[in-house]
């Protein structure tokens, strides 16, 4: 789902938003002095998370910060394979990355639309899109 930011799947922590940038920019310093993806990976333990509750594998993916993503996807690595595989919980998904799935094109069009509307930031639309809020709004609408 390509909405006006990345969601970085906030699992339904309580989360404090100047300390989910820092845990985010952290991880981004020890990626980039990383030797390569698996050594990233291996610094913490498996399930290992962040004090503040976010992945210590999510890293920002622009300048702006704006943006996050996932070095470990197999979207993200070089020949495809998913490192994330035995080391992260990566079948989680809120209910609007489930419904998006099974949406025509209309109505994924229409749910981008209104997520761009929203002009949120990175941090509060990724925990509106994990409470199900945004969600929810946009049913109500439809």
């Amino acid at each position: 789902m390509a909405g006006p930011h990345t969601c970085f799947g906030c699992c339904g922590r309580d989360y404090i938003k100047e300390e989910l940038k820092q845990a985010i920019h952290k991880n981004t310093l020890e990626f980039k002095s990383a030797k390569d993806l698996v050594a990233f990976r291996e610094r913490l333990p498996k399930d290992q998370l962040r004090a503040c509750g976010v992945c210590a594998n999510l890293i920002f993916s622009d300048e702006t910060k704006s943006r996050t993503l996932c070095p470990l996807h197999p979207q993200q690595t070089p020949d495809g394979k998913d490192l994330r595989e035995g080391h992260c919980d990566i079948s989680f998904s809120c209910k609007a990355a489930f419904a998006y799935e099974g949406w025509d094109e209309k109505t994924r069009k229409k749910f981008l639309a209104f997520l761009r509307e929203q002009n949120d930031d990175l941090i509060n639309y990724s925990i509106k899109m994990d409470s199900d809020e945004y969600f929810e709004e946009f049913l109500k609408q439809a």
